[in-house]
């Protein structure tokens, strides 16, 4: 599986939002690097990262 398709099923089964403070920091903080690292991958490859409407 990559990161991309192990990410989604995380974010599909877990709630980054609503949990105990503590929680949410970390679960969001694994969302930034997960982010980072799928935007160097495809800088690797010559592509451009989405832009977030958020």
């Amino acid at each position: 599986m990559t990161l991309a398709e192990l990410f989604h099923l995380y974010f599909n089964h877990e709630r980054i939002l609503g949990a105990p403070a503590p929680v949410t920091r970390a679960r969001v903080a694994l969302a930034r690097a997960v982010q980072e690292a799928l935007e160097a991958a495809w800088a690797v490859l010559g592509l451009q990262f989405p832009e977030s409407d958020a």
